[in-house]
This record gives structure tokens, C-alpha cells and sequence, in this order.
């Protein structure tokens, strides 16, 4: 999306980004030359539309209420780095979890739920990645789910993204306007 800005604000008086770190990376200069107008969360969207939804949600998905579950609610495609999330789960211990979430038991599993889809083709490079790389039903993928956003946050223990490049992420915002833990890569808008 940068380099499509740049070539749109040669042609602009004044412009507008979603962060000063995107402005930077789009326009350079000052910012007195464009003004950044971060994105917005709904707060309603994040609230659980079911009673009991993490109960509702995860026995929909097949998942204990003793298991520890990473969601990544995003589109699957090759610059939001689906990939990173499938590595780390197959390498991510229990121990690493238990010294910031309570309630965690030594027989708890951990398992990756992807909630999105995406362009075909990337979709199916990412499935056969979860069927090369992953052990059977660590990594759950919930292609285009019509379950409210919520209801999702509310089955989630850590909400995760490692996107290798992003703007201002909703989705980000709405865990956190959820309470859930979030997991991010240090690419600089997740820095800001």
C-alpha cells in the first residue's frame, strides 16, 4: 500500500495516514505535511454477543476449556505472515505461556486458531503449510466465520499477529479492547 500512496500524494495537497509511522514511511518530511487519523475499534464489536460464548465457541471448534488457545483473526495472505504463527505453535512450551496466564495446567495444549480467508491461492499454500509443519489438530483454521468478532475473542487466551508489514491494526485494537493478550511482531506500526 506505500508505494501506491507516494504515487498518489505527488498528485495531493494535503494527506492523510493512519499512524506518524505510516506517514513517515509514505510521505517523509514533517508531519505538517500530512496528518495522521489513526483507525478506530468499535468497543460494541468486541463484547460477546452469546452467554457463555467462550464455552459456546470452543466447543463449537473441538477445544477443551483446559487448552490454550492463540487465535490470528486476519486475512491469510502472504504479507500478514500466517506462516510465523503455524512455526510458532509447533515450537511454543507450555512453560513459556505459564508465567503469564492463570489457570494453566501441565496437561493444558496449545493450539493455533486462524479465523480469515483470502485469495485462493494463498489459501491453499497455507494449508498445505498447517498439513506439512503442523501436528494433527494443533492448528484449527475457521475460514470466513460468520461468528461475531466477540464471541471469537471471548474463546481466545493470546491473540496474535505477525504481520511483516501493517498500518494500524483493527483487529489488534479489538483484542486489546477485549482484555486478551497480545502477541505482535515488532514491525514498526506494531512498535508505535
Amino acid at each position: 500500500a506505500i508505494p501506491i500512496a507516494q504515487k498518489n500524494a505527488a498528485h495531493s495537497d494535503f494527506k492523510i495516514c493512519v499512524s506518524e509511522s505510516v506517514g513517515q514511511r509514505a510521505y517523509g518530511g514533517t508531519p505538517h505535511q500530512w496528518l495522521p487519523i489513526p483507525n478506530a475499534a468499535d468497543p460494541v464489536r468486541v463484547f460477546p454477543t452469546l452467554p457463555n460464548a467462550r464455552q459456546v465457541i470452543r466447543k463449537d471448534w473441538g477445544i477443551a476449556d483446559d487448552e490454550i488457545v492463540v487465535v490470528q483473526i486476519q486475512r491469510m495472505t502472504a504479507d500478514k505472515n500466517v506462516a510465523a504463527g503455524v512455526q510458532a505453535i509447533n515450537q511454543l512450551q507450555l512453560e513459556d505461556l505459564a508465567a503469564t496466564l492463570q489457570g494453566v495446567s501441565q496437561e493444558s495444549k496449545i493450539r493455533l486458531v486462524l479465523v480469515g480467508g483470502g485469495p485462493d491461492d494463498e489459501v491453499k499454500m497455507v494449508k498445505e503449510m498447517i498439513h506439512r509443519f503442523t501436528q494433527p489438530g494443533r492448528v484449527l483454521w475457521v475460514e470466513d466465520s460468520w461468528t461475531p468478532i466477540g464471541d471469537v475473542l471471548a474463546a481466545a487466551d493470546v491473540f496474535l499477529l505477525a504481520s511483516e508489514s501493517e498500518g494500524w491494526s483493527v483487529a489488534v485494537m479489538e483484542a486489546m479492547l477485549a482484555g486478551v493478550p497480545c502477541v505482535l511482531s515488532s514491525n514498526w506500526a506494531h512498535v508505535e
